[in-house]
């Protein structure tokens, strides 16, 4: 983006707190309307859409810097985002421009193979993904009481982007001493590889009836030790989601 944007942007940051004295921080979105109205943006969408994706692209550069109003909290994988005057406290209020809790659940472990290659997923798409984000109306069988369902979870949904990534053909090798689980029957009357497949498939026709993108990234195109876990080699892996995401980078 042209420094002339981010001087404006300034500018209008600038304007908004000289106008509004008694105010600490805000939110972004309650700038959109002057930054609209400063020819800054066309138009605000999805109360501050436009205006995240130019913060993300200076996040991933490291360059948030260059609007020094700026600030990033991370809460549950997703960053939010807020203006502070020069000299202000930021003291978020507990439910602050937050969405509802049960709309991101956190990934169960940060440091899994999965967790690793969405990651490397948000920085090359420059969008800080929703992990294991849920629809509400996107749900698995039902469970023995045949009345509840669970919500099926999705690997990275990046909202700005309209775009969903899932991780798939990731095989679990069976414990040394022990029956392979993924053999195991479930309620449905199915193993869980085949429950898998049939996730995936709803998965696949719900995105697309709702329009939105769906990519599948095919963990077995990584390099793997004989645990089948990611040896992590930063740079192949990157080369490689970069051939494999051209399409939507």
């Amino acid at each position: 983006m042209s420094e002339e944007m981010i001087s404006k942007i300034n500018e209008v940051i600038t304007n908004y707190f000289n106008t509004n004295k008694d105010t600490e921080w805000i939110p972004i979105k309650a700038i959109m309307a002057d930054l609209v109205l400063a020819g800054v943006f066309a138009k605000d969408v999805k109360k501050g859409m436009p205006f995240r994706k130019v913060l993300t692209t200076l996040h991933f550069a490291k360059e948030l810097s260059k609007i020094p109003s700026v600030h990033a909290e991370k809460k549950e994988e997703a960053i939010y985002w807020y203006l502070v005057r020069e000299g202000g406290k930021f003291t978020p209020k507990e439910s602050s421009n937050l969405p509802p809790q049960n709309t991101i659940r956190k990934v169960s472990s940060s440091n899994s193979d999965d967790s690793y290659l969405i990651e490397l997923c948000d920085e090359l798409l420059k969008e800080v993904s929703r992990k294991q984000f849920t629809f509400d109306d996107l749900l698995g069988d039902f469970h023995k009481d045949k009345v509840s369902q669970t919500k099926l979870p999705l690997d990275a949904y990046y909202t700005n982007l309209n775009l969903v990534i899932e991780i798939v053909n990731k095989k679990s090798i069976p414990p040394k001493k022990g029956k392979d689980k993924s053999q195991k029957l479930t309620v449905s009357g199915v193993t869980r590889e085949e429950q898998r497949k049939v996730y995936q498939e709803r998965k696949s026709a719900y995105l697309a009836e709702n329009n939105i993108k769906l990519f599948e990234v095919n963990f077995a195109l990584f390099e793997t030790n004989d645990q089948n876990k990611l040896v992590r080699a930063k740079g192949n892996d990157e080369t490689l989601l970069k051939e494999l995401l051209k399409s939507v980078l």
